[in-house]
């Protein structure tokens, strides 16, 4: 998700306008803990986690730009294209601007 969702430019302005995104990687001891606290038990996992550290949203799997921002329940429009296909998925149809990096904020690596 790193290469492709976490840094798509349109992804990181959405979610930093609206969210303080960080990442916890979970092989390391120091986050152990805070997987055990939050029940993480598959990866990926997204957690929105309000200002009191009560989960709000929870998302498991693999996310493609245009699904995470759905799922967020945010708008996604710009270079990275969706069109609604019949059984109801969202298919990206226009190549996706990239940034060099991920816009995430490493915490607890």
């Amino acid at each position: 998700m790193e290469k492709e969702t976490f840094s798509n430019v349109e992804v990181g302005d959405v979610i930093n306008a609206a969210f303080i995104p960080m990442i916890a990687d979970v092989d390391y001891f120091d986050a152990m803990d805070m997987q055990e606290h939050y029940n993480v038990s598959v990866l990926p996992t997204i957690l929105v986690i309000n200002s009191k550290g009560d989960v709000q949203r929870r998302l498991i799997g693999q996310k493609s730009p245009a699904s995470l921002m759905k799922e967020l329940n945010m708008d996604f429009f710009g270079s990275a294209e969706t069109n609604n296909q019949e059984d109801g998925e969202y298919v990206e149809t226009a190549p996706v601007q990239k940034k060099k990096d991920c816009f995430i904020k490493r915490w607890l690596k």
